[in-house]
């Protein structure tokens, strides 16, 4: 088969993007170059991952300023000379003028979009502002189905949405299910990971947490890991352990001492931490501003979705969570099965079928 050469211009390369694209160049008739763009070097409370994270990957970590010239973009692409390119984060000067390139003109696109549905006025308007790009690509990448939900308002066709934009790092959970079914006792407490901040919910959390405590005779302790401005918020409440960022190889071992995870975003475009969590066999509690909760958990069967911003909620199905009793393992394999699909390994497979059959 002949070699089909993928250029991904990219935001920002994090561990679990890393595996997919891993996994991809594994496949024989791929060769593939990764742009990523290192925008939050001057951010402290910015996940700090190891200088190996893109290891076995041919990548160029470029400069916000390189990444809005597109003089130098345009370079790389010609560099490479790719026969598809998915671009992520083409709000950057240098990514949208490929898309608008006349050169280029005759390589397939694959636009990757995570916005997730919302139906407002500022998604209907917002049509219109990037429709010129919609009209380029021949493909669109979405996380799940609020993405293409999103695609059909845009008027997109549904052969044209590729789904399962993002997936979790199979290499490193893969043996997390197995784990799980070898503890002799349930662990009890929670778990949140992710930055500490306002569009995350962490002060939502905190106080529906406290809520739960305050009605418990032996309340489940909340583990906060992570880093941002509101982590304070964390290490000043009571039954609350803070700690920082959790390196992605050691993540799996800090799933499997937790009992349920939780995540309630004001808004996520999708949550790759919830598949991670359910690849551990967690059940999941979750906000419906969340993406991947319409792809990822069925309410009262491997988890609970309740509202964004309803700490009354949220405290209630603490609650329920830590009644669940035996119920909790059932609950426990219906999240592995569900994560199963959104891994990095079928991440690959899917891509590269895609790719074969977009250059035929």
């Amino acid at each position: 088969m002949k070699s089909i050469r993928v250029l991904f211009l990219w935001s920002r390369a994090n561990a679990y993007m890393a595996s997919c694209w891993r996994n991809l160049a594994k496949h024989s008739h791929i060769e593939l170059h990764v742009v990523c763009v290192d925008q939050f070097a001057n951010d402290p409370s910015a996940p700090k991952f190891g200088d190996d994270i893109l290891t076995g990957i041919d990548a160029t970590i470029c400069s916000l300023s390189d990444a809005n010239d597109p003089a130098k973009v345009i370079r790389i692409v010609n560099d490479f000379g790719p026969d598809v390119v998915a671009v992520s984060g083409w709000a950057f000067k240098g990514y949208a003028a490929l898309l608008r390139s006349r050169s280029h003109a005759d390589v397939p696109i694959i636009l990757c979009i995570d916005n997730p549905f919302r139906g407002d006025l500022r998604q209907r308007l917002g049509y219109y502002r990037v429709r010129r790009y919609l009209n380029r690509a021949n493909l669109f990448a979405v996380p799940g189905k609020r993405g293409q939900q999103l695609m059909e308002f845009w008027n997109v066709p549904a052969d044209r949405v590729l789904e399962g934009l993002y997936a979790y790092d199979e290499d490193v959970f893969h043996s997390c299910g197995e784990s799980r079914e070898k503890q002799t006792s349930w662990p009890k407490a929670f778990l949140y990971v992710g930055r500490m901040d306002h569009r995350k919910g962490i002060d939502i959390l905190l106080k529906a947490y406290q809520q739960y405590r305050s009605s418990e005779t032996a309340p489940w302790p909340l583990i906060c890991c992570g880093n941002g401005p509101l982590q304070s918020l964390a290490a000043n409440s009571k039954g609350v352990t803070h700690r920082d960022f959790v390196a992605p190889q050691q993540l799996p071992s800090q799933m499997l001492e937790s009992g349920a995870f939780i995540l309630v975003s004001r808004y996520d475009a999708w949550g790759v931490v919830i598949a991670e969590a359910m690849a551990s066999g967690l059940p999941v509690i979750c906000s419906d501003a969340c993406g991947a909760a319409d792809d990822l958990v069925d309410h009262e069967r491997n988890g609970l979705i309740v509202p964004a911003e309803n700490a009354d909620a949220l405290a209630d199905a603490m609650k329920r969570v830590t009644r669940l009793n035996d119920e909790i393992q059932e609950w426990s394999r219906r999240s592995l099965a569900k994560a199963a699909r959104f891994g990095s390994h079928q991440w690959a497979a899917r891509w590269s079928t895609t790719l074969v059959d977009l250059v035929k």
